[in-house]
């Protein structure tokens, strides 16, 4: 046996114990496995003997023959219930290659974060969704509320316009009532050939009146139009503001998502890259 291999396999144990993980080590020559010190947790079933034609065929050990170069492989806990990486290191001697050290350790910390990285992408990607669709509902409110207040604006200027009108009626209303009066007059003087024509002026005043009244009570009412107009006005204002506020925040949240999305599958792809 070579010295170096014998020395590596004398200190098997103390490279074990001051190890922060737990080990599987083994020793081998070019054809065979020299020594094993079993993990407290992990313990591959390869035994002193096993040869690279046989049990070995297949392992990181044997790539690292094949390659002639160090190799490193991660596998999960399907194998022997706890997934671990295993590192074999071709030992050299003056150029050559005389055996290889091989360590095998417990990797399930990595794995339990590799899960949790791959479950933190899919919550992710459902809440970037969930979340694009929010910031496209509040851009479609948004613009619903933007019609509800360009027809309440629409609304306030009819009314503005109906009142505008009925003042016109009023003036008019004023007028006929100071013609009623003058009518009367004139057929007072007019005595009974005035009769029919006071019976006419009586009615101009009564219709004149009537309709100022009317207008009056139009014009209260399209005064309290007006305010509720107002107030519901200011109301909608709000809202689209909040809304539009809103819509910008879900945007900035989506941008958010999209960062950690990336962040998460990133991780998630690092540490699975060597599966």
């Amino acid at each position: 046996m070579h010295p170096k291999l014998q020395e590596l396999m004398n200190s098997m144990t103390t490279i074990q114990q001051s190890s922060v993980e737990d080990l599987n080590i083994f020793v081998l020559d070019q054809e065979k496995l020299l020594a094993k010190l079993p993990g407290n947790r992990i313990n591959l079933a390869f035994e002193v003997g096993d040869t690279f034609e046989g049990k070995l065929k297949g392992s990181v050990t044997y790539a690292a023959r094949e390659k002639q170069q160090l190799v490193r492989q991660e596998r999960g806990p399907e194998f022997i219930g706890i997934a671990y990486v295993a590192t074999s290191v071709p030992v050299y001697d003056g150029g050559e290659i005389i055996g290889y050290y091989t360590t095998v350790a417990a990797n399930d910390k990595a794995d339990i974060i590799r899960k949790s990285a791959d479950k933190l992408a899919k919550s992710v990607d459902d809440v970037a969704a969930s979340t694009e669709q929010m910031t496209v509902s509040s851009l479609e409110v948004a613009e619903q509320i933007k019609g509800v207040l360009e027809d309440s604006q629409l609304l306030n200027e009819n009314v503005t316009k109906v009142t505008s009108i009925l003042s016109f009626v009023e003036e008019v209303a004023s007028n006929s009532h100071l013609l009623g009066l003058n009518a009367a007059i004139e057929a007072a003087r007019a005595g009974e050939h005035g009769l029919g024509f006071n019976v006419v002026a009586t009615e101009i005043r009564k219709m004149a009146e009537n309709s100022k009244s009317s207008v009056a009570t139009i014009t209260s009412i399209l005064e309290e139009m007006q305010r509720y107009v107002g107030s519901i006005d200011g109301a909608i204002k709000h809202i689209a503001a909040s809304t539009q506020e809103h819509a910008a925040s879900m945007e900035e949240l989506s941008a958010s998502f999209e960062e950690i999305d990336k962040t998460a599958h990133d991780l998630s792809t690092v540490l699975n890259k060597d599966e």
